[in-house]
């Protein structure tokens, strides 16, 4: 079978396509592809993606058969169970044009995952609609009878040629997810908050990110991870050190991702430390994780209790960093997401001197009782 990928949707999820293999066990490079035939109940699909996923670690494809119009109705149902169970991306496979336009339409708003739809063989325009439609990728399965039916504006390049950027899966950066569907997660979920806000850091601003209205969602935060996982692999950490609240679950998905422990640290007498029994060997590779970087302070602060133990920090990894790329720690950081959002000093705040009410809605500023 020679598979041909249609480039409109840009470079998110063309990882999955390298070194294609047909089910686990079958190699150990490159993505899995599990297929899943039509009619699978959707607890069945998800037990051997979960299986898989747990025990090759390493991209994982749930290739999802699209039957007769009538089960499109339990296809929504499906992608859901594998997107839960750990899949990385998810192809429907359709013998043509209209059944992948329906299956689709019915898969597209129920996962946040990359969508790759498949068909024997499309038109540049029917690809087109396809990725308008939704897909971050189409593949045709016969090449020499697509010749001639493509246009400048779908331009198709075999699978096995990717950019050279995404060669090495093996430790290497490459992305699932763009800008925008990043961002998209964060406003649908309305982490986005507009007003006058005290930020943990002591600045004030007029946006706040509320990480918890996304962490709630264990689908969206698995998908978010998984694009992070994927960005800082190459650094093989040990251990995922993140600092309460947040940290506390990206540390522990994060960690679930790269096969790692996952520890978090908290303040005590207003110092942070490693609590409950936590304990890093010296030299230990650390990644660190955080929610969101204004100028790094909870960073810093566990950074200095990883200093304490003799632990080697690998990077620091976070969800956003609203500092537009200013802010240095001295060590790689690799954000999901890079935002410039004004944020000023009390004294400075335009807010303030317009006599806008501000909020305090972090946990730093929290009154004891």
């Amino acid at each position: 079978m020679t598979c041909v990928l249609a480039e409109t949707a840009g470079p998110y999820g063309f990882f999955a396509l390298l070194k294609k293999e047909q089910g686990p066990g079958s190699g150990k490079t490159g993505a899995v592809w599990m297929e899943v035939s039509a009619g699978t109940p959707a607890p069945e699909a998800a037990r051997r993606i979960a299986e898989a996923r747990y025990r090759l670690r390493r991209p994982l494809v749930a290739a999802l058969e699209v039957g007769l119009p009538a089960a499109a109705d339990g296809l929504p149902r499906l992608a859901r169970a594998v997107a839960a169970a750990g899949a990385d991306a998810v192809v429907l496979t359709a013998p043509n044009a209209q059944q992948a336009s329906q299956a689709l339409a019915a898969v597209h708003p129920a996962i946040t995952l990359p969508l790759i739809v498949r068909c024997p063989v499309l038109t540049a325009t029917e690809a087109d609609d396809l990725v308008h439609a939704g897909a971050d990728a189409v593949l045709l399965e016969n090449a020499a009878e697509a010749s001639g039916k493509t246009a400048s504006s779908a331009p198709f390049a075999p699978a096995h040629q990717p950019p050279a950027r995404l060669e090495n899966t093996k430790g290497a950066t490459f992305s699932m997810m763009n800008k925008e569907q990043i961002e998209g997660i964060l406003r649908r979920t309305g982490a986005y908050l507009s007003g006058h806000f005290h930020l943990s850091s002591g600045r004030h601003s007029d946006t706040y990110l509320e990480k918890f209205a996304v962490l709630q969602h264990p689908e969206h935060t698995a998908a978010l991870l998984t694009e992070l996982a994927a960005r800082v692999r190459g650094l093989k950490p040990d251990v995922v050190v993140g600092p309460a609240t947040g940290g506390i679950i990206l540390a522990y998905e994060l960690g679930r991702q790269l096969g790692t422990r996952a520890l978090f640290t908290e303040r005590e007498n207003g110092v942070m430390k490693l609590r409950r029994g936590f304990t890093l060997e010296p030299g230990e590779k650390v990644l660190v994780v955080e929610d969101i970087v204004t100028t790094g302070g909870s960073v810093r602060e566990v950074l200095s209790a990883l200093e304490k133990a003799q632990a080697h920090v690998v990077g620091i990894a976070c969800l956003v960093d609203r500092s537009g790329g200013r802010v240095d720690f001295g060590f790689p950081l690799f954000p999901l997401l890079t935002l410039d959002i004004p944020s000023w000093e009390p004294a400075a705040c335009p807010l303030c001197a317009q006599g806008v009410p501000i909020e305090e809605p972090g946990s730093r500023y929290l009154k004891k009782r």
